[in-house]
């Protein structure tokens, strides 16, 4: 972070200096009070179980010299009498989060280098990874670090910039309505990548129509050079492309997207056999190293093929890769140079990350889950040689409603799923709705498949289970902690 005077971020949140002087530096932005960074700016959050403001004597004791301070906090006089002996600033705010956000809006309009926005129901991180892995071949990228993509997060990630950086890929995660438009108002993408539109937090929106519509927001800072990336084999996505070329707006969408919409320009991705995309990927082939394909490239009517090679296994590492591709031509490097990028990626942990222990091929793939990404892992896993092939999954959490049939759906799947003559021999399921993905699968022909209530039982039959030479893919949701199954064995 660039140094920034307290004058000017309380010009920025619109706040009150109650305490401190306005030539003080802050040097860092921290939320947890046990960080240790000098001359910091604390943001006291009030979450459902505690609130922030309880911490500031932590906070200074770490090396925080100026503190945001809601106005109404219960805690005002405690903090004001700590900052005096501190010598720290406080800054009246009416809300820290809002004002932790128009902070960050405002540092990272300091900065000219392009931002480019991720969103998507899955596949964010791995997108972003292999976009960074492309344009690092000739540029230093700032990509997003950690799960710092959310309403929180993804401000705190602007402070990591400064003028070493030639370009940002910045993950942006959104759960509710209106979210989108805050984190777009912050990170002000001047392109944007739309990996697909899944059920992910259908929960709260309702529908997949109401998920592209909160995504699409992701546009409203766009300019007339501005791209949006779409994948192309997404029908909802791909509607947005048709609509774009043919300057007919009928989808729902706010109105702040409707009009950006209009001068937007669209380019589509994906896997086919027609070249029918922008980039399309031909020739697909699975190897005992990773997967690759030609991407063949069509610019204003001119044809390229140019082929990849990636260390990582799936038909959605395709698409990742096919975006990457895109984004790394748009800003001046060749498809050669950004294949070369690619060829280079390897996944990170909890990402579909492959190990083998003990003679056991385990699919690490436990950060999170979807159900379309768990029908992604099912196909990783048959593409890879093995005695037998075992999944393990446990609840997908945020579905709503609709979360028994969602579940079925991926049991229904997993059971008519064949990849190279390979199919799955044993499903494993931990939690009360992952048990309807065996309960559907038992129905549609999977001889074996069971159901455990705790990662521990699940882990007590895998011991009693496995043998050399099986594979084993293992996801479900953040909150299930699939990773203490892996963990008992790797």
């Amino acid at each position: 972070m660039i140094p920034v005077k307290v004058e000017q971020l309380v010009a920025a949140v619109g706040g009150k200096l109650l305490t401190g002087s306005g030539n003080r530096l802050i040097k860092d932005v921290i939320i947890d009070s046990r960080e240790k960074a000098e001359d910091s700016l604390f943001v006291p959050i009030i979450g459902e179980k505690t609130d922030g403001h309880k911490y500031v004597a932590g906070a200074l004791a770490s090396g925080a010299k100026t503190l945001f301070m809601q106005k109404e906090s219960a805690y005002k006089e405690e903090i004001l009498s700590l900052a005096k002996d501190a010598e720290a600033c406080v800054v009246a705010v009416e809300d820290t989060v809002s004002a932790l956000q128009n902070f960050a809006a405002w540092y990272r309009n300091q900065f000219e280098l392009p931002v480019v926005g991720i969103t998507g129901s899955v596949g964010k991180t791995t997108t972003k990874e292999m976009i960074s892995a492309a344009l690092e071949t000739e540029k230093k990228v700032l990509k997003t670090i950690g799960n710092k993509n959310s309403q929180i997060g993804l401000p705190l990630m602007m402070f990591y910039l400064d003028d070493s950086y030639d370009i940002a890929i910045i993950e942006m995660g959104m759960s509710e309505v209106g979210e989108m438009k805050n984190l777009t108002a912050v990170a002000r993408p001047e392109c944007a990548v739309m990996t697909n539109i899944g059920v992910a937090h259908i929960a709260q929106l309702g529908s997949k129509e109401n998920i592209r519509k909160e995504k699409l927001n992701i546009i409203n800072e766009f300019d007339k050079k501005s791209v949006l990336f779409v994948n192309g084999n997404d029908t909802l996505l791909n509607n947005i492309a048709t609509e774009i070329t043919q300057k007919s707006i009928t989808m729902d969408c706010d109105e702040a997207s409707r009009a950006v919409l209009k001068d937007t320009k669209a380019l589509t991705y994906g896997i086919s056999t027609a070249e029918e995309f922008d980039i399309s990927a031909v020739d697909l082939v699975t190897g005992g190293s990773g997967i690759g394909f030609t991407a063949v490239i069509n610019a204003e009517g001119t044809i390229q093929k140019v082929p990849v090679q990636l260390k990582v296994y799936g038909n959605h590492n395709v698409m990742n890769a096919l975006a990457a591709l895109a984004v790394a031509m748009h800003y001046g490097i060749s498809p050669e140079k950004a294949a070369e990028g690619l060829a280079e990626y390897e996944p990170i942990a909890m990402r579909g990350q492959i190990k083998t222990v003990n003679g056991i091929t385990w699919i690490d793939d436990t950060y999170n889950a979807s159900p379309d990404s768990m029908k992604s892992g099912a196909q990783v896993m048959l593409s890879l040689e093995g005695k037998r092939h075992i999944a393990v999954f446990a609840d997908v959490l945020e579905l709503g409603e609709a979360s028994e049939q969602l579940h079925r759906e991926v049991g229904a799947f997993l059971a008519t799923l064949t990849e190279q003559g390979r199919t799955t021999d044993i499903l494993v399921t931990v939690g009360t709705q992952a048990a309807f993905i065996a309960d559907e699968a038992k129905k549609q022909g999977i001889k074996q498949a069971v159901s455990f209530a705790s990662n521990a039982e699940a882990t007590e039959f895998l011991k009693q289970t496995l043998t050399a030479g099986d594979v084993v893919l293992v996801k479900g949701s953040r909150g299930m902690h699939t990773e203490e199954i892996v963990k008992a064995f790797i």
